[in-house]
Formats: C-alpha cells, structure tokens, sequence
C-alpha cells in the first residue's frame, strides 16, 4: 500500500471520528411535561433606577415577586395544554413622594397612589391563564381572561402598554426556546421579541442564549445556557417623548435538566444606561435589573 494511499485511509478515519465524536456530545434539548404535572414558578425581580434629571439626583428601588402555578391539562406528541394561574404578587417601591408595599396575600388598606398599584394588579391574582407549548418551549395560543387584565387597562399610565395583546407576547417569550437539531457547546440562537411601548414607538428585545455545557448544580447534573439580553427602542414621536439606550451589559444563565425535562432555575443581571426626553426636558437614567426564576414540582 503506498504513502499516499496510506495517508488517505488515515484522514478518512480520522474524519469519521471526529464526526461520531462530534455527534456524541451533541445534545437535543426537549421539555417533556406530563398530563396532570403540577409545576410551580418563583420569580423575583429587583429594579433600581438611579435618575439625573435637571440636577436632580435620586434612586426607586422596586422589588417584585410574583408565584405561578402551571398545570399540564394534557399532553402529546404535537403540545402540551397548560393552565397557567398567578397565585401571589408582591411589589415593594420607594419614590421620593411616596413608599409602597403591596402583597396579594395580605388584606391591606392602602391609600392615593399605593391603592392604585394594587388595584391595578390584584385582577391578576387567580386568574386562570391557558396555553400551548411545543416540546421545544415555544409558546402559542395564549389566552388571558378580558377580566383579568381589568386593573391594567383602567390605569392611564401602564393601559397602553400592557395591552392583552403586548402581555400574550411577553408570555410566549418567557423563557428558553430550544433549537429543533440537537446542539453542542458554544452554540448560539437568539429569540427576537417586539412590543409596543406607547409613546416612544417600539421595543425591541433580543435574547441569546449559548450552550455552555453540563454543570453540577443544586445536586444534579444540568445544562447551563448563557443568556444575553439586547434592547432597542424605535419609533414613537420624537416630539413627545424618545429613550435611547446608551449603555448595556448582560449577564445571565438558565439551567436546564434535560433528563426531567424542565427547566429548574434562571438568574439575568442587565444594566443600561438610558437618555431619555420628554417634555423638553433630558434625563439620564441607569437601570439595573436582576431578574431570577425556580421552578419546582407543586408540593403535594
């Protein structure tokens, strides 16, 4: 056999196994929910704005949480029908006019702006939200009781914005959307989302996530995914009211077990720096948002 013949069956085989190397550490990521799974989902959410407006200086720290129950109503090859209830809310914010602390569990008697916050979120509590999701996360078919978003549209300040149909489209982007081939580390999809965001015209968001490989983590091997989060404001009336993004920085992670077929927890910590106009006036604001969610099997 000559040389070159030699060296040939030599790179063939060596190609053949770096491509079954390849293929065995390549993983498919599914969801894989049961009919009648009971899940529940912890997120918690802190917000501190640090604003310079005309030589003016302060912080509004707000602390959100909020507990969501998923029921698997049924289960197949093609979907999963969910039933999706907000079971507790709970806002903390400090402005220079005013302190609120709102939670849903407690019958409180709150007054002037604290009362309006509650009255325009307390609808949300118990309401039963249905859905469909694809194996691979990705959400349809959301619908959100007219009753339930009751208290959002009667606020002039948030109506426009949270209108039912920007809500179902933040829905079906909560959370990862996992690729349909199987993937292997270092590889990257990103999951556009678009709202309205009256009256600076559109928000746009992208969200990265990158494999990042297997991980120990709260006693199990899971697969952790890096996170990235890109946001770009677009459109609107300039004359009233524009935000420009400045300045961001994402740093985040998702941990997946895929054995069980869910998600188990995510931790996102973005900073911006924001100028804002409206009203003839300028205002620098930066914002840092940590955003971290669990997700457990309902307790029995």
């Amino acid at each position: 056999m000559g040389i070159r013949r030699v060296t040939s069956v030599v790179v063939v085989f060596s190609v053949a196994i770096l491509l079954m190397a390849q293929t065995a550490t390549a993983k498919q990521f599914r969801w894989k929910l049961k009919e009648g799974e009971k899940l529940t989902f912890e997120m918690k959410q802190t917000i501190t704005q640090s604003i310079d407006a005309g030589g003016m200086k302060f912080e509004i720290p707000v602390t959100i949480g909020m507990w969501m129950s998923w029921t698997v109503k049924s289960a197949d090859a093609e979907k999963y029908v969910l039933e999706q209830v907000i079971d507790r809310m709970v806002m903390n914010m400090k402005t220079p006019e005013m302190t609120l602390d709102f939670d849903s569990d407690q019958d409180q008697k709150l007054e002037g702006p604290a009362e309006q916050v509650a009255q325009t979120f307390r609808p949300l509590v118990g309401a039963k939200i249905t859905a469909e999701m694809n194996d691979r996360g990705e959400m349809s078919n959301v619908n959100i009781p007219d009753d339930a978003l009751a208290g959002l549209q009667a606020n002039p300040l948030v109506g426009q914005m949270f209108k039912k149909e920007q809500l179902t489209e933040m829905m079906k982007a909560n959370g990862a959307t996992f690729p349909e081939e199987s993937i292997e580390k270092g590889h990257k999809w990103t999951v556009p989302m678009e709202m309205d965001a009256p009256p600076v015209g559109k928000m746009k968001t992208e969200t990265s996530y990158t494999y990042a490989g297997e991980e120990r983590a709260d006693k199990a091997v899971l697969d952790k995914f890096n996170v990235d989060v890109r946001i770009e404001f677009s459109g609107g009336n300039a004359a009233m009211a524009s935000v420009k993004v400045t300045e961001q920085k994402t740093d985040g992670s998702l941990y997946f077990d895929n054995e069980k077929g869910r998600m188990v927890k995510s931790n996102v910590t973005t900073n911006m720096t924001l100028a804002i106009s409206a009203g003839g006036q300028s205002i620098n604001q930066k914002v840092k948002q940590v955003m971290t969610v669990t997700v457990a099997p309902a307790a029995k």
